[in-house]
């Protein structure tokens, strides 16, 4: 009887160990995977940041129709220009670079040239709306960087940085 008791003190001994603490650890973000197809994409009317590109021209305002591929990175959508811009996805997080365009002032007697680079980040609040930041970055290099930045209105000084909340919504597959 004493081997019984033995035995049974052990096995429950076991299956306390086994069980142990219930697991406290949080539960695990589901991946978010956006829809596939047209997306209408929403700007602000303006820009926050010390570039000013409010004045300068920049498509502010309105609403962009963006058409999002799922690829085995994250996804991609084409700028209004055509080009094809890439994101990767991590959980709900997306991170895409647009880029860095160069813009040159010599055509205008300047000696000049302007290095642009755009990035944009946010997160799916599910699989068919976003909301994100668009953010820009602009250099100069040259000799006349300073005329350059009167030519956008008030002038700024390089480098300068500028930063734009969008939303977006899937509207159709």
């Amino acid at each position: 009887m004493f081997a019984r008791r033995r035995h049974l003190v052990k096995s429950l001994l076991l299956v306390t160990i086994a069980c142990g603490q219930p697991d406290e650890s949080p539960p695990v973000e589901e991946a978010i995977v956006p829809l596939e197809g047209r997306w209408d994409v929403t700007f602000p009317d303006t820009w926050g940041g010390d570039c000013q590109l409010g004045e300068a021209g920049t498509r502010m305002g309105g609403v962009d129709t963006w058409e999002i591929e799922l690829e085995t990175y994250g996804f991609r959508f084409y700028e209004p220009d055509g080009r094809p811009v890439d994101c990767t996805l991590t959980d709900s997080d997306f991170a895409c670079s647009l880029g860095t365009d160069y813009v040159g002032w010599s055509n205008y007697g300047m000696d000049a040239t302007e290095r642009i680079t755009r990035t944009l980040d946010g997160t799916f609040d599910d699989d068919s709306s976003f909301t994100g930041r668009w953010d820009v970055a602009v250099e100069c290099e040259g000799a006349d960087c300073s005329s350059v930045g009167t030519q956008y209105g008030d002038a700024f000084t390089y480098p300068c940085t500028a930063e734009m909340g969008l939303t977006g919504v899937w509207v159709q597959g």
